[in-house]
């Protein structure tokens, strides 16, 4: 008999929020710009998009697929140079950027197989919490149905404007071996009176 793990929602931030388990957007529009051109199947895995943390001090690895051989260039504003990968015959790819120390001025990473560019914006380097629980992680500021918020939600959601805080809400999957990408779509939110209430 197998054993699945059960994951928990989960919540990659900067610094620890509340998450909303059913506030999923919609996995074709996650904040990236494209350019696109013929006869491109340039990807990137779905967790790295516009407005994320990249983790300080460690290597920051980006992974995505291209049709087999293509060769992948990506700029990273905070690394001098490019760095370049060559899709496998199975058309993934994969490239690690540098360590780089805490960074809270914007970033750029671009992101192109010379047919079709992605290009990503906000990036900030610094620390990356992940948190897992049930209701505890799920729990929203503002008054949502069945929650009643957290105590003075209507003030903590006006003063909420903290732009280098960035959360991620996972909803719960059950999966037997790795993924390459969310099986459920999300989106990196920056922490502003827009975005805090859910």
């Amino acid at each position: 008999m197998r054993l699945k793990w059960l994951l928990f929602p989960l919540c990659l931030l900067f610094i620890l929020q509340s998450c909303r388990k059913d506030n999923q957007p919609d996995l074709n529009n996650v904040g990236n710009k494209l350019t696109t051109g013929s006869g491109s199947k340039l990807t990137i895995a779905n967790v790295l998009q516009s407005n994320m943390i990249v983790q300080r001090n460690k290597l920051f690895k980006i992974w995505g697929t291209a049709a087999s051989a293509a060769g992948i260039t990506v700029t990273a504003s905070w690394n001098n140079g490019q760095l370049t990968s060559t899709a496998d015959a199975t058309g993934k790819w994969s490239v690690s950027i540098p360590a780089s120390p805490a960074n809270s001025t914007p970033q750029t990473l671009k992101v192109s197989d010379g047919k079709k560019t992605i290009d990503f914006d906000n990036i900030l380097i610094g620390d990356v919490w992940v948190c897992s629980g049930q209701s505890n992680m799920v729990f929203e500021v503002d008054s949502i149905s069945p929650f009643r918020g957290v105590l003075n939600y209507q003030s903590e959601i006006a003063a909420a404007n903290y732009p280098s805080i960035r959360a991620l809400t996972l909803r719960a999957d059950y999966e037997t071996n790795p993924a390459d990408s969310l099986m459920h779509p999300a989106k990196w939110q920056v922490c502003s009176p827009a975005t805090v209430g859910n």
